[in-house]
């Protein structure tokens, strides 16, 4: 895979996925707004920049997520196996209320990988 130079943050008039911190291997990053069928596209874009750049193991700290609908919902899956067969991870970090009540309703919460805990790195 190639290596590309790291993006500082991604914007969408709906969507800002913000690189926190990064090393060769791992990466923080935050996503703030709303991850609908129009931003999903910058989303699955940014982790899979990281994922084509070595940082196997991302942590996606959404708790300045203030709404997800399906499409939003797919990229988080469609990135999670993505990092899977790298084989890598993606681990979602704070989801407000909300968004756990979708995971939960969708059973998505028992396929990705979410905690509570968003400060570690």
């Amino acid at each position: 895979m190639r290596n590309r130079p790291a993006p500082s943050g991604t914007a969408h008039s709906d969507l800002n996925v913000t690189l926190r911190y990064h090393d060769a291997t791992r990466a923080v990053l935050t996503a703030a707004g709303a991850l609908s069928s129009a931003t999903a596209d910058v989303l699955m874009a940014v982790l899979i920049h990281h994922l084509h750049a070595g940082r196997r193991y991302v942590r996606l700290d959404l708790s300045a997520l203030h709404s997800c609908d399906r499409e939003g919902m797919n990229a988080l899956v469609g990135a999670h196996h993505a990092f899977l067969e790298a084989p890598g991870v993606l681990v979602l970090l704070g989801a407000r209320a909300s968004v756990r009540q979708l995971l939960h309703r969708t059973g998505l919460d028992t396929v990705l990988f979410l905690t509570a805990d968003r400060h570690r790195r």
